[in-house]
């Protein structure tokens, strides 16, 4: 049957009797959970305080557990996070793609002396003067940051457009993926594909007769079949379309797509993609904008911070489950996974703009992920102060160390005995300066005083 004399029976995706290949023989036979096989596979690198050493078991007593019914707790992300970071900062400091990874969290700004601890309206505790990164792929404090932020204004971009009487629909395309293939090589078919796609003539017509537009975004994950980059796609129509009573052009666009996608995976790369999965095309529903924001630039992440430090469906890890993994286990195997992670997304693009689109839609000027990463957060007011060196401290002395710290404060200057006494517990000595009206500083007891 072709494709277009099956259109009638088009619904949110598309299907056919196109065969897809069958994962390769080393990946069912070697993939276990997604890691790859090497002469490392059975090494084993432990995360102890901020150093490494090869061998014994992974300490992972003070990691604290998740409810699975609420999700991860603010001390358990704070958590996860420094040992992601310590992960970075001891296995990836060689890589010139994490100099800015490994500083993220650790030291202040230029021109800024100390460290600010303040209350965030939702009621936790977190620091602020300190250098970020940027990273929304590989670093889970700052990407949390941008992924939300994005999500807000793609958010707004939909209940703008459909003020405008425009449609929106979610666009998904996937590809084969197989186990052995680097990130690199899957990622740039994936971004290739795309551009050929809205370089198209049959796409600019169908752009020219709706008035079409797009957000575009990336998310990846890992698992037996290896690296799985994949685009969702936020379609912005002028012309009004119904998936029922408009289902003739409805289909249209999903054959449109479903032809450029599949035939240039497939004669380009030599990719052949299941038709009922490679192609999805969905509406969004009235009550769904806040949500579609969500999904597009939050999928993935929340796939791993959902599930506390599992992270993973039953077939794939999103690259933070595979962090978070490697910093529980130690599996040396994730470690490079997560090294190439780090080195194949660096400095690509997760979200992507059609020409002109916020402007009509009355968005601002487009920031950078690092400009996100950067800006201040809302505070209800100062808990304390603390010194760069005491900071500094802090954060080398022992994984986990600064999280404690950030969760004892959550209660508000209420918990500076629980946070000092644990600072105490860890060999800092530390100095309470006091600042007449103003939140305390603290510093060690080595530095010079201001008073």
């Amino acid at each position: 049957m072709s494709v277009r004399d099956d259109r009638s029976d088009l619904g949110g995706g598309f299907s056919s009797d196109r065969r897809s290949a069958e994962p390769e023989p080393q990946a069912q036979a070697g993939a276990q959970a997604g890691r790859p096989e090497g002469p490392a596979a059975d090494a084993v690198l432990v995360l102890k305080g901020n150093y490494t050493a090869i061998g014994g078991e992974p300490d992972t007593a003070s990691l604290p557990e998740a409810n699975p019914k609420r999700g991860l707790t603010g001390r358990l992300k704070r958590m996860l996070a420094d040992r992601a970071r310590a992960l970075v900062s001891e296995t990836c400091g060689d890589m010139p793609e994490a100099a800015k990874l490994a500083s993220c969290g650790v030291y202040v700004r230029a021109g800024i002396n100390d460290v600010t601890v303040e209350k965030h309206p939702d009621g936790y505790a977190y620091a602020s003067g300190l250098q970020t990164c940027g990273s929304v792929w590989a670093c889970p404090i700052c990407s949390f940051k941008i992924r939300m932020k994005r999500a807000a204004e793609l958010a707004e971009a939909i209940a703008e457009h459909r003020a405008q009487g425009g449609t929106q629909m979610l666009l998904t395309l996937t590809t084969q993926h197989s186990f052995g293939e680097s990130l690199d090589e899957v990622w740039a078919d994936t971004q290739d594909t795309w551009s050929y796609i809205t370089g198209h003539s049959r796409y600019r017509k169908l752009k020219e007769r709706l008035g079409l537009g797009f957000c575009r975004t990336v998310e990846t994950m890992h698992g037996l079949n290896g690296w799985h980059p994949h685009l969702h796609v936020v379609l912005f129509s002028d012309t009004p379309i119904d998936m029922f009573d408009d289902r003739e052009l409805w289909n249209e666009i999903i054959v449109v797509f479903h032809d450029l996608w599949v035939n240039r995976m497939r004669s380009k790369f030599g990719r052949e993609c299941r038709s009922s999965v490679a192609v999805d095309l969905r509406p969004i529903k009235t009550d769904g904008v806040e949500g579609a924001g969500m999904y597009c630039t939050k999928a993935g992440y929340e796939v791993a911070m959902a599930d506390g430090k599992e992270g993973r469906t039953s077939t794939s890890r999103h690259p933070f489950a595979i962090a978070f993994d490697a910093v529980e286990t130690g599996d040396c195997r994730d470690i490079a996974l997560f090294r190439e992670w780090i080195k194949g997304s660096h400095d690509r693009r997760m979200w992507t703009w059609s020409k002109g689109l916020r402007q009509r839609l009355g968005l601002d000027v487009e920031k950078t992920d690092e400009e996100l990463a950067a800006e201040a957060d809302e505070t209800v007011g100062q808990i304390c102060i603390v010194s760069k060196n005491l900071w500094k401290a802090m954060v080398r002395t022992r994984v986990g160390v600064r999280a404690a710290f950030l969760t004892a404060l959550d209660q508000g200057a209420d918990g500076l005995p629980e946070a000092l006494d644990l600072l105490e517990g860890h060999g800092l000595e530390v100095v309470v300066e006091p600042r007449g009206t103003s939140p305390p500083r603290l510093r060690l007891a080595s530095e010079r005083g201001r008073l």
